[in-house]
């Protein structure tokens, strides 16, 4: 009973302090919100109190005046006990912050010019992290729209270390590691696909994916129309042709009809019934979107060898080391059987012996296979950007520091009319808060504009387009930003502003306290953190300039700059198999006889693209393999007249000519690599490659292909299927210039079909620029950071150079006065603001090569630590700070003695 008594007791008291907590609340709103009805029942009640007392005085015989006097001082300092009674209400720093801000947004209004410059210099600064931080967002912070999405780990090929391999997964793993997930809740399989999708004019090469039947039910994902797959739709092969559809293939093939369900669509030239929607939202789990899901039962009846990829429910995360472990027996029995049966396209790798857990619930970046290079381009990117706001804060303190110190003999005699020190600061620092405020709107209101720009910078991206989306963990970010902003960098400036002598500045005809050395220090470190930050800047951008020319300057093995490449689709345009032989060749013919053009050739893969391919085969004539697993070489499907258009040397045989396209024969070409290390001291022509079912025609001169930022390796090039000739690349090499050929090409092409063109008309050396996308983007970006820092940085020097020139107008009167010459008055002004750019690059240079380290991913061809980067942008620097206190000094060179002395 007594148990039940104090718990009876501490309901009781913990109600009444609920009320007593609901009532300050509701006397706080009325005093915020009823502040004039409360002032005037304050006012009649004072002075009810006092003319009772008035009364009383009178009434014990006192004269009606003096009885009044009396009750006033008996009562005490109406004023002072109005503003006592408002303190009690709790609400007087609400007001407090209000007042100050009306009087802050006075005082910018007031001054224009300086809220302008500070309010873009922080859209700039917040916009460009904003936005930024927006495509992080997209690629790896978002919650993909499934079900728990914190659970969803992707399982990849990696060694029994751990350590990732690229490897293509076949369905052997596929269907070993399905049926022993381990720890896993469930797990669930997919592979990407390139199937050909009929249609009016002809056939179209999408992406597709093959899933596990429980794919839509494991992630949760609710369709829009119709069902996912049955499990018999999954587990008896090539009986079932059905598919579900995304959102957007629906709305752009069937016009978002409701009766979609039934419809059907053929793939490889197989009939697929439409039984499902996808919702909006659902774009899978990887960076390139499907345009339909069909169960992996499909993978044979479309004639398709695909990659599987595998994707696990995991309740805890801790349990991620245990899942591996429970998978990497798993994967190492299928691997021990050596090269499976009907696999053998996949190769074999004996160090396939584990697995890798990442997570893969948030962003649309998946386990893209340039995923790490991403992240290095975004963790640079993300440096450059924080120094950016960094810097623009520092330029806006400089700013701030300055504005206030002009007005120090206001201050001066606020402080001797009663103000603290305190309220001076808290104002101040509001209206760097104000300040930020606006700029962080700013940003938000130019947040799709910069946004679009950067994005734009993303060549590198294959997957749907980024639109960053301003969500709460955006909103987040910009309070941050702002808080940061707006205390961080008015907060010193305040603090050092208001300290000072009231009296002494009053009497200072400039309203300040003698030599200003002891603040100077402020001033200085704000300009030299501006400098650092954009040398630093300059040197990320300058190393990758130099990177990327090197990288174009390698000797591929021919003349890269006289070739144009075309992308051409003739099955689009309803061309066949049976008909592309005779067609490519008049292509080629008629291609040939434009003014400029020296010779034409036709390719599958896309020379110097920087995409490559690399088979391994289990044997291979005249060859014995020292060391288990396959025999790798690059591989690269080509057509004909390929060498011949670049220019490169067949050393034996024959290359690949029309002829051959025509009458289907299988023949491939090896570089003197391939022969020097699988065919050394032996006859090349005539061999046989079983596996691809080839014969050797030539050899050809060692030359980069695919890739040229590598050594050539041992390549074949073959040409087996006809089907790769209805995508080919056009090769046209020009006499002189490629850029004067294109526009004829162009015209000629659409002569022979408007549609055959497939994409634009491009030069070899922009294939090239384009296979180094990241680091394009890098210097883009860094590019663009150092420049916008660097005028940061020369606007905030000459604002200092300008500000102490006018500090030390006297001084200069007098020196001139005394017989300096004016060379020697700019020398001083220059020499002080040179004195800081040395001091910044003392500090930037060492910080400039430590953070190139981020870059090393991005670099090649050069080190991170390349002096000649290092010293361009240092000169250039010194250069711009030159400039920057060149006007100033020549202004204070200029001043008259007699008219400053007088004045003075």
């Amino acid at each position: 009973m007594q148990s039940n008594g104090f718990a009876d007791g501490s309901s009781a008291d913990s109600k009444i302090k609920r009320m007593i907590s609901l009532y300050k609340l509701r006397l706080r709103c009325r005093a915020l919100f009823q502040k004039q009805k409360l002032d005037a029942q304050m006012d009649d009640e004072m002075r009810s109190h006092i003319e009772m007392q008035t009364q009383e005085n009178i009434d014990s015989g006192m004269h009606p005046d003096e009885a009044r006097y009396a009750a006033l001082r008996q009562f005490g300092c109406v004023e002072s006990i109005k503003e006592t009674c408002r303190d009690q209400r709790g609400v007087s720093w609400i007001e407090n912050l209000g007042r100050d801000l009306r009087y802050e947004a006075r005082q910018m209004l007031k001054n224009p010019g300086f809220t302008t410059v500070a309010v873009l210099t922080l859209t700039l600064g917040v916009g460009v992290n904003l936005a930024l931080f927006a495509m992080l967002n997209e690629l790896m912070l978002r919650p993909k729209p499934v079900a728990n999405p914190d659970e969803l780990w992707a399982i990849a090929p990696a060694t029994a270390a751990g350590q990732p391999i690229g490897f293509p997964v076949s369905r052997a793993y596929y269907e070993a590691i399905r049926q022993h997930p381990g720890v896993f809740k469930r797990v669930i399989g997919y592979a990407g696909i390139m199937p050909k999708l009929r249609t009016e004019e002809g056939a179209e090469i999408m992406y597709a994916e093959l899933v596990s039947d429980d794919y839509f039910s494991f992630l949760g994902v609710t369709l829009a129309l119709g069902r996912g797959f049955l499990p018999e739709e999954d587990a008896e092969p090539e009986t079932h042709s059905v598919a579900v559809i995304s959102h957007a293939f629906w709305q752009s093939q069937f016009g978002g009809a409701a009766n979609v369900i039934g419809s059907t669509v053929t793939l490889n030239g197989k009939v697929i019934e439409i039984v499902g929607v996808a919702p909006r939202e659902f774009a899978g789990l990887d960076f390139v979107q499907p345009v339909l899901w069909i169960p992996t039962s499909m993978e044979k009846l479309l004639d398709l060898h695909p990659h599987y990829r595998f994707v696990g429910r995991l309740a805890d995360p801790a349990q991620a080391e245990t899942a591996r472990a429970a998978l990497a027996p798993v994967v190492s029995e299928i691997t021990s059987r050596g090269m499976i049966r009907g696999y053998e396209s996949y190769g074999f790798a004996s160090f396939f012996r584990g697995v890798r857990l990442e997570p893969i619930g948030r962003g649309s970046l998946g386990v893209a296979s340039n995923r790490k290079e991403i992240l290095d381009f975004l963790k640079g990117a993300g440096v450059a950007t924080v120094l950016l706001l960094l810097i623009a804060g520092a330029n806006v303190a400089s700013l701030f520091l300055a504005r206030a110190l002009q007005r120090r003999k206001e201050m001066a005699t606020r402080l001797a009319l009663g103000a603290t020190r305190g309220a001076l600061v808290r104002q101040l620092v509001g209206e760097g808060i104000l300040i930020a405020a606006l700029g962080t709107a700013g940003a938000v209101l130019a947040f799709s504009w910069i946004g679009g720009t950067i994005t734009q910078f993303a060549s590198w991206w294959r997957g749907p387009a980024l639109h960053p989306v301003f969500d709460l963990r955006l909103f987040i970010f910009a309070a941050g930003s702002l808080l940061l902003v707006g205390i961080g960098f008015s907060l010193f400036p305040a603090l050092s502003a208001t300290n000072f002598q009231p009296f002494s500045s009053l009497k200072d005809a400039e309203g300040a306290d003698g030599p200003d050395r002891k603040r100077a220090w402020l001033r200085h470190t704000l300009i030299v953190a501006q400098i650092v930050g954009s040398l630093m800047l300059l040197c990320g951008a300058t190393l990758c300039l130099r990177s990327i020319s090197k990288q174009l300057a390698v000797d591929v093995g021919f003349r890269s700059d006289r070739l144009a490449i075309a992308p051409l689709n003739l099955e689009r345009i309803g061309f066949t198999t049976n008909t592309v032989a005779a067609e490519l060749a008049e292509i080629a013919r008629r291609i040939s006889l434009i003014p400029g053009v020296e010779q034409v050739g036709l390719s599958i893969s896309e020379p110097l693209s920087g995409r490559y391919s690399n088979v391994g085969l289990g044997e291979l004539e005249g060859y014995k393999n020292p060391e288990p697993g396959s025999i790798l070489f690059d591989y690269a499907e080509i057509g004909p007249d390929v060498f011949a258009a670049l220019a490169v040397p067949v050393l034996r045989g024959r290359e690949i000519g029309h002829t051959d396209i025509e009458l289907d024969r299988r023949v491939a070409l090896v570089n003197e690599s391939f022969v020097n290390k699988f065919w050394p001291g032996q006859e090349p022509l005539g061999k046989r490659v079983q596996s691809l079912d080839v014969e050797v025609v030539g050899v050809v001169k060692d030359v980069r292909y695919s890739r040229f930022v590598t050594a050539p390796k041992p390549m074949m090039f073959t040409r087996r299927w006809k089907e790769g000739l209805l995508h080919p690349y056009l090769l046209i090499r020009a006499k002189r210039d490629p850029h004067q050929v294109i526009s004829g090409a162009r015209t000629e092409l659409a002569r022979i079909h408007p549609k055959l063109l497939q994409g634009e008309i491009s030069t070899l050396r922009d294939t090239m620029k384009n296979a180094l996308g990241i680091q394009h983007t890098a210097l883009r970006v860094l590019g663009i950071l150092g420049g916008l820092a660097l005028t940061l940085s020369v606007i905030g020097t000459y604002g200092v150079m300008a500000y102490l020139g006018r500090r030390r107008t006297r001084e200069m009167g007098l020196r001139i006065a005394l017989g300096a010459t004016r060379g020697a008055v700019m020398k001083l002004i220059l020499t002080a603001g040179l004195r800081l750019g040395f001091i910044a690059l003392a500090i930037g240079l060492p910080l400039a090569i430590g953070a190139a380290g981020i870059l090393r991913h991005q670099l090649a061809g050069i080190s991170p630590f390349d002096p000649p980067s290092f010293i361009v942008v240092a000169s250039c620097v010194l250069i711009a700070l030159i400039c920057a206190c060149w006007l100033p000094a020549r202004r204070a060179a200029k001043v008259e003695p007699l008219e400053t002395l007088r004045y003075e």
